[in-house]
């Protein structure tokens, strides 16, 4: 079971707010899986579960949505130290859960290489790799206010070889691989992430 924000506030009373002064604080709830179906190159890695209040066991997570050109834009980072992260950064919110503008980007820190490509509300290609969609601003069970979407990237290239790609998914997510394509199938299941009290929100 996903713990809430509350039931980790409840068991981590160094991080209770103090007064009234200092800021909720901020939780991220993603499990994502940095895979190698389509180009291989890889084996082992590990899906990473980041369900954690910000400076918890070591993790680092960011997030703010603020307004550009009438519309909210969005970026957010979850990582822990220097062994694995996931960033979108600059994806303008649309109405219907979308997300759009030039700026959208996706990173992903894993085994000591970065892989970063363009995203948007499209079927991942070779041009935008990475689809951001069902974006979601509400509120969580305890009041906070959240936002949370899905994510899915294929042929993600690495920043020192864009020969190198990945793909990233939820854990052991299927890929269509056949006849040398790397594509999306009915089942293929995307990361799905969470992110309570950005700023901005």
């Amino acid at each position: 079971m996903r713990r809430s924000l509350l039931s980790l506030v409840l068991v981590l009373p160094g991080l209770l707010l103090g007064c009234g002064e200092d800021p909720p604080p901020l939780f991220a709830d993603i499990v994502w899986h940095v895979q190698c179906k389509c180009y291989g190159m890889c084996s082992g890695i590990d899906p990473h579960d980041i369900n954690n209040i910000d400076g918890e066991d070591g993790h680092d997570i960011s997030c703010s949505v603020y307004e550009s050109g009438g519309n909210d834009v969005l970026t957010f980072t979850a990582s822990k130290g220097t062994e694995y992260s996931i960033e979108v950064r600059g994806a303008q919110l649309t109405s219907g859960g979308s997300v759009a503008g030039a700026g959208c980007r996706v990173r992903v820190e894993e085994g000591g290489n970065t892989y970063e490509g363009v995203c948007g509300s499209s079927q991942p290609s070779e041009a935008q790799p990475c689809r951001v969609y069902d974006v979601v601003i509400d509120e969580d069970e305890d009041g906070n206010p959240q936002i949370s979407g899905k994510l899915l990237c294929l042929e993600l290239p690495a920043t020192s070889d864009s020969t190198r790609r990945r793909e990233v998914s939820a854990p052991n997510s299927p890929i269509d691989t056949s006849m040398d394509m790397c594509r999306v199938l009915p089942e293929t299941e995307p990361v799905r992430w969470r992110m309570v009290n950005c700023s901005g929100l």
